[in-house]
């Protein structure tokens, strides 16, 4: 009984404890919060890629309104540079208040979560905030109920080719290639090559979007070595043969566009097409280079559940160093309003619904063509038309009928492409290969 009686007190001990560590948590969030909201200043920050013109036009525009606010950034012009250099300083305790970073950016992300350098933004976010966003992708960030970074764009590997190819209802990659050989038997195409498709494919995206559930970052488990998941492998080994690899598109000035129009291949995979900038783009060209109309479908699954997923293209974050708390979320915000998501040089979706509205609301309406009658792209000069409703109307069903948002390591990805790839070089079956990843993972998993 007095074992017992001492352990309650122990017990007891550690929760007040926890409480007032929270407690202390909570005060210095306030006494940030209040202290910058009271002086009406502060100084913040953030490391960019130099590439990142979103971000350079928010600084500038978040200064001329923000005059008391002091933005220090540093850019860097190498992207190899920026993710050592970031790393670096995050895991000595330095580093930037803000930075913004893709899944290529850290080895392994959950390690940099449990590094304890993200700051949690959850005790921020408000309901009415969370509302203007699509919330599978804007809470993916989240874990154990903590907000340790908020995407800033998303992809969906998107499927493209034209009008009457592929049937409506496809949504499985059995009935999708299906449709593809019907169509070149139907129009007499006859292929030596045996390609029927190109663009961003690849085995880490096929089974990103095959339905499976693979990883599971809390539990500690992966689904790798499974019956399921090893006949998707197979699978994955004849869809393969009927990719075109990249090195064949860049012998065309207009890559995939010429190719379908040629009738080398008939459809084309574009992570980033659904930004509704890029859409009406490559309608524009479609257009103009073959006088026919397009069509898109959202990423065909292995297992027919019509199921896909988003994934992250940007990501920003605040510094758990962070001494102005208010200062560096105002400007995260700022970056996820809607006249920042708007911005032409956003490389993926934008997180910010309305956005993604008003773009396509901007783009489907006839005066764009006036605005916008020719475009200089890396494809030469584009003649723009604007884009049709029904495909508009098909970009926002894709967009918001994604299942999840998922953000696999680095290291993770790797071990699924180099072993999926000596499968398809014949070093070892599917059920090995399925084995192989999935002791690999658990490795990772369990550091």
């Amino acid at each position: 009984m007095k074992s017992l009686k001492n352990t309650m007190v122990i017990v007891l001990s550690i929760l007040l404890f926890f409480l007032s560590a929270c407690s202390n948590h909570v005060d210095k969030l306030e006494h940030r919060v209040s202290e910058a909201s009271i002086n009406g200043n502060g100084r913040i920050t953030i490391y960019i890629q130099e590439h990142d013109r979103v971000i350079k036009e928010a600084i500038n525009i978040y200064r001329v309104r923000n005059p008391q606010i002091e933005i220090d950034e540093l850019i860097v012009y190498d992207y190899d540079e920026y993710n050592t250099k970031l790393y670096t300083e995050l895991m000595a305790g330095n580093g930037p208040d803000i930075f913004s970073f893709n899944i290529g950016t850290f080895n392994s992300l959950n390690k940099m979560v449990s590094s304890g350098v993200f700051y949690d933004l959850e005790p921020l976010i408000v309901p009415e905030m969370v509302s203007n966003f699509n919330t599978i992708v804007f809470d993916c960030g989240i874990i154990d109920n903590k907000r340790f970074f908020i995407p800033t764009s998303y992809f969906i590997n998107t499927l493209w080719t034209l009008e009457g190819v592929v049937g409506q209802n496809t949504t499985s990659w059995e009935q999708f290639v299906v449709d593809l050989k019907n169509y070149r038997i139907h129009n007499n195409i006859n292929l030596d090559n045996g390609y029927l498709f190109s663009g961003t494919f690849s085995a880490y995206y096929y089974l990103l979007n095959s339905g499976l559930e693979l990883i599971n970052y809390q539990k500690k488990e992966a689904y790798f070595y499974t019956e399921e998941c090893t006949r998707a492998i197979n699978k994955y080994k004849e869809i393969y043969n009927m990719y075109c690899p990249n090195d064949r598109l860049i012998k065309y000035k207009l890559g995939d566009y010429d190719m379908i129009k040629e009738g080398s291949i008939f459809a084309s995979f574009n992570a980033a097409l659904l930004n509704p900038n890029n859409l009406w783009l490559s309608n524009s060209i479609v257009n103009q280079s073959m006088n026919l109309k397009m069509d898109i479908f959202a990423p065909p699954s292995f297992n027919s559940s019509g199921k896909y997923s988003a994934e992250p293209a940007s990501l920003i974050a605040v510094n758990s160093k962070c001494m102005d708390i208010k200062c560096a979320f105002d400007f995260v915000k700022f970056i996820l309003s809607k006249e920042i998501q708007k911005n032409k040089d956003m490389q993926g979706i934008p997180v910010n619904n309305e956005a993604i509205t008003e773009l396509l609301e901007k783009f489907e309406n006839n005066d764009i063509e006036k605005e916008y009658k020719i475009i200089n792209t890396n494809y030469g000069q584009i003649h723009t038309i604007p884009l049709p409703n029904k495909l508009g109307h098909k970009a926002e069903t894709i967009i918001n009928n994604i299942n999840s948002c998922q953000i696999n390591d680095k290291d993770i990805i790797l071990i699924i492409e180099n072993d999926i790839q000596d499968f398809i070089d014949g070093k070892c079956t599917a059920k090995q290969a399925a084995e192989n990843i999935q002791r690999k993972v658990m490795l990772i998993l369990n550091e």
